[in-house]
């Protein structure tokens, strides 16, 4: 799969190729050129997402054949990010920051990645002329608390991983952590009994022992309909 992604994202580096979107602001067919970094973002943006996962091998396959109705799909679904950028999550990700240690071991890191460009560059250069409140490493300092808390993390989760979950729950006193299989970003909360854990921890009930489970994954076969 990471050979067939790398032949193709070869292609598209040499040639971007020309699709058709539905333009976010006047609902008309518009024509794009797509290279290499429209399709990093696209996978960088849906491999955390469980239900986009499973179409991502046809996707790569169909590119590879020629064919984009798959990859014109994804754009057009995440066409609105080349209009602009969220100010509120910039903000809020700037803010939150990180030590100086740890974006040394991110700029270390980013030419390792497939997704290098796609996940440091922004926060790394566009932070230095973004207006934001700067906070101090303080704030990254670890949360220490007696406060029961429930944290829950798919295991298909790239946003925030099953890791980050289980990390903040050692240094909280009385955390329970409960990891959802299956389950990508957006299919956490949407996973059967998710809802019900919550509601019934908030009342003080006992969930340490719930198991959660989103659907498994059904990858779409690289032909047919």
């Amino acid at each position: 799969l990471v050979q067939l992604y790398r032949e193709v994202a070869g292609q598209l580096l040499e040639a971007p190729v020309e699709v058709t979107v539905t333009d976010p602001l006047s609902g008309n067919a518009m024509q794009v050129n797509a290279g290499k970094y429209a399709l990093d973002f696209i996978l960088f943006m849906d491999l955390g997402d469980a239900s986009d996962l499973p179409v991502i091998p046809r996707l790569l396959y169909e590119m590879s054949q020629g064919d984009y109705r798959a990859f014109s799909w994804f754009l057009n679904k995440r066409i609105t990010n080349g209009y602009g950028i969220n100010a509120m999550s910039t903000n809020m990700d700037y803010s939150s920051g990180a030590t100086a240690e740890r974006l040394e071991l991110v700029r270390q890191q980013c030419d390792k990645s497939m997704f290098g460009g796609i996940t440091t560059t922004p926060f790394l250069d566009l932070g230095q002329v973004w207006p934001y409140p700067q906070l101090d490493d303080n704030f990254r300092a670890p949360l220490q608390s007696k406060i029961p808390t429930l944290i829950l993390s798919g295991t298909l989760d790239r946003n925030t991983p099953v890791a980050q979950g289980q990390r903040l729950a050692d240094q909280l006193a009385n955390a329970t952590h409960l990891i959802v299989e299956h389950a990508g970003h957006e299919q956490i909360i949407a996973a059967q009994g998710a809802v019900k854990t919550m509601t019934d921890f908030l009342a003080g009930d006992k969930v340490e022992d719930i198991h959660l489970s989103y659907k498994p994954l059904v990858f779409l076969p690289l032909t047919g309909p």
